[in-house]
């Protein structure tokens, strides 16, 4: 496919247990935060959560160059999701103050795009006279910066509890991808296609063909807002991450192009091979970045040891469901089992009053694994 490149890159000793290690114990693939957790104790802490999952190949395979292993797409719109977030700090009279670093990436890709990709990759013969349409979107970014939060009480009687929570992050961008590529192929022969396609493409580093380039540093901010509800035993939580949440980059690099097989050759099966003709705009911006809005609900039942709950996290019109079972056990950690029904990755966390560790995946090889969640943090209260 010569340089036309897919994109790569009640046992529990308070009830405040709960709300201490609620990010990461409720965690989910898009590693949501909710600031309504904010306890009022001082302590200080280390947290870290990280999700990424690939529907065409594996994670493994996704990153390498032979895209081998189980071939598995959608039939539909193929997703590769990585959302990473890490963070030291430490709560004050009710305030939440670290050091955030975050990760956020999605790929979305047509049926036929992964198809014709992954075709190309092991030379298999095409359907002649296939038309492929060849549409890939992609928007991410890697970030630090300052994330502050606070829980509000707003209401609270004997068998009701509403909480409140604002959160702002204040971040320079590190990277960034956010692009689109519309376009169609067509098969020729078993061995020999067309295709033509426009590029639309901001980022700081290029993935289509080889630049030297100045990276930028971007500036921006992100808000939080958070509501947790205690009704009796029953527990719930709605949350939106990264609420009109935006980077600002000077002098981002930007493509507008189009992209064309004028010139192709044969391998020595021969397969044909290109050197894309690329023709069209390539300057700077100034770019903004709108972030894509994180959205999240929990319920729960408090029952004594057997305690389920049922969460939905929700992107750019995806809903990604995850069900399951809290075990609550006096003076031993308490155990989450929990399934996620878009990438069927089973979870299981444990969580104690100093800290927590989870691990989530689809399947327990690790060259098939296709979903993958890690979650590791300490908390030492004052």
């Amino acid at each position: 496919m010569g340089k036309m490149v897919f994109f790569k890159g009640r046992g529990f000793s308070s009830p405040l247990l709960f709300l201490l290690f609620s990010v990461t114990l409720w965690g989910d693939v898009l590693c949501i935060d909710n600031p309504a957790t904010v306890q009022g104790t001082n302590g200080s802490f280390m947290s870290t959560s990280a999700f990424i999952a690939s529907d065409p190949v594996s994670v493994k395979e996704f990153f390498g160059d032979k895209w081998g292993g189980a071939y598995t797409p959608r039939k539909g719109t193929n997703l590769v999701l990585g959302s990473a977030r890490a963070e030291i700090g430490g709560n004050y009279e009710g305030w939440h103050i670290g050091y955030i670093h975050r990760l956020e990436t999605m790929i979305e890709a047509s049926r036929d795009f992964v198809d014709l990709f992954y075709a190309i990759k092991h030379s298999e013969d095409l359907t002649i006279g296939r038309q492929y349409e060849l549409n890939l979107k992609i928007n991410g970014f890697q970030a630090d910066g300052l994330h502050i939060a606070k829980s509000i009480p707003l209401y609270t009687n004997n068998d009701l509890t509403i909480r409140g929570g604002l959160g702002l992050s204040l971040l320079r961008g590190i990277r960034m991808q956010q692009g689109v590529i519309n376009g169609t192929a067509t098969a020729l022969a078993s061995k020999d296609y067309n295709y033509s396609g426009n590029i639309d493409y901001y980022y700081t580093s290029n993935y289509l063909y080889d630049l030297n380039l100045n990276v930028p540093v971007g500036y921006g901010m992100s808000p939080d807002i958070g509501v947790i509800v205690d009704a009796q035993k029953w527990h719930s939580e709605i949350v939106i991450n990264d609420l009109f949440g935006f980077m600002q980059w000077n002098n981002a690099p930007y493509t507008n192009a189009i992209i064309s097989s004028n010139t192709k050759h044969y391998d020595s099966d021969g397969y044909v091979q290109y050197s894309p003709t690329i023709t069209g705009l390539e300057t700077t911006r100034k770019f903004t970045q709108h972030f894509d809005p994180k959205s999240f609900a929990l319920v729960r039942y408090n029952n004594s040891v057997l305690i389920p709950f049922l969460q939905v996290s929700t992107t750019r019109g995806y809903i990604f469901p995850e069900g399951g079972l809290l075990v609550t056990l006096a003076n031993v950690p308490t155990i989450k089992l929990s399934y996620e029904t878009f990438f069927h990755s089973y979870g299981l966390a444990l969580t104690s009053k100093y800290g927590y560790m989870g691990f989530q995946t689809d399947k327990l090889n690790p060259d098939k694994v296709s979903a993958l969640r890690l979650a590791f943090g300490v908390h030492y209260a004052y």
